[in-house]
């Protein structure tokens, strides 16, 4: 099937973010809780951070490897969205647009109006945001996402996931 792939859209997270986001929801699952309702306990990060987190970032360069080669030598078509921007407040709806113009180049897509791309994104990616804040005034800079200590999250529980030195290099 490789060879049958000519476009691809690629999203990518931090995997400081992305890989204690997988484990919170190995957690869920392990503790039959809802899905994106609880963070797990700190200790139980550490423990399976010391026993599998090594394994995890390993996989993740991996498979950013086989993207990033799979298509580097065809201008156009390719792209890699950063999910910490395409779900940021003020970068979002930009880079929704950088989407749209994407899949405008692919054969059988008509995407909807450029102009109405920041509307679609915000009820699709912020619904939830929307729902919980419908009376009240904004006052977020809009710039959490991108900070890797903020955990946007519906999970409730510690947001502390501390790496070891080692996982860092």
């Amino acid at each position: 099937w490789d060879n049958e792939i000519t476009r691809a859209l690629v999203i990518i997270r931090n995997p400081m973010n992305a890989i204690p986001s997988f484990f919170n929801h190995i957690y869920e699952i392990k503790n039959n809780l809802a899905i994106h309702s609880q963070r797990a306990p700190v200790n139980d990060w550490i423990e399976w951070r010391d026993r599998l987190a090594e394994g995890q970032i390993r996989k993740y360069a991996k498979f950013v490897d086989y993207w990033m080669e799979r298509f580097d030598t065809i201008d156009g078509h390719r792209i890699f969205v950063s999910y910490e921007t395409l779900t940021d407040d003020n970068d979002g709806p930009k880079e929704a647009i950088r989407i749209t113009n994407f899949l405008a180049q692919s054969e059988g897509v008509d995407p909807i109006a450029v102009e109405s791309v920041p509307c679609v994104w915000r009820a699709v990616v912020k619904y939830k945001e929307q729902l919980s804040r419908a009376d009240k005034p904004k006052v977020d800079s809009g710039k959490r996402r991108l900070d890797p200590r903020h955990h946007d999250s519906q999970r409730s529980g510690p947001t502390e996931r501390p790496y070891t030195a080692e996982l860092l290099d």
